[in-house]
């Protein structure tokens, strides 16, 4: 599961700056390029994936209504033999994905400062005072909470990666005058 988790972590962190734009990713030799809908989520490429009505799969929509209540919002697709769905779950953009079996393999929530427990934000803080949380990133696979920050300055963009008790500068860009 390391490669996967390498893969999410890279995901994650190509949407650091832009919440709403994503990068082409790679799921299982899988690329999915999205192109934004008028709802802020990804329309899946069609060319590599199937958008699917929710009831496809009765594994997979039991284990969704399991982790996430029953909701009317489904932007399923498949891909390959794992089933993707996009979808708010409270109030945040949510993406998640399970296997043919129902396992919810990961999900990923984009949120902002308000969203952070106040021991991470505590944590992000004491480190980088000088800067403003502008948007986070939560990623949850095989029992791991990681959180991705993004802060920001006059100066200075900064993308910071919180796992357990481990804090780690991962990106920081110089912002450039105009």
């Amino acid at each position: 599961m390391l490669p996967l988790s390498i893969s999410l972590l890279v995901l994650v962190t190509s949407n650091t700056f832009s919440q709403i734009a994503l990068n082409e990713k790679k799921i299982d030799n899988v690329y999915l390029t999205p192109v934004i809908n008028n709802t802020g989520f990804a329309k899946p490429d069609t060319k590599t994936s199937k958008v699917i009505p929710f009831n496809e799969n009765v594994r997979v929509q039991r284990s969704f209504i399991l982790n996430f209540g029953d909701t009317s919002e489904n932007n399923w697709c498949k891909v390959r033999d794992c089933y993707l769905n996009q979808f708010h779950s409270n109030g945040l953009r949510t993406i998640a994905l399970f296997s043919k079996n129902g396992k919810l393999i990961y999900t990923i929530r984009y949120g902002s400062e308000k969203n952070l427990s106040p021991d991470l934000r505590k944590r992000v803080k004491s480190q980088y005072y000088d800067y403003s949380i502008t948007t986070v990133t939560e990623l949850m696979e095989d029992n791991r909470d990681i959180w991705v920050v993004n802060l920001e300055s006059p100066t200075e963009l900064i993308v910071v990666r919180l796992d357990g008790d481990d804090m780690e500068e991962v990106q920081r860009l110089q912002k450039t005058s105009n």
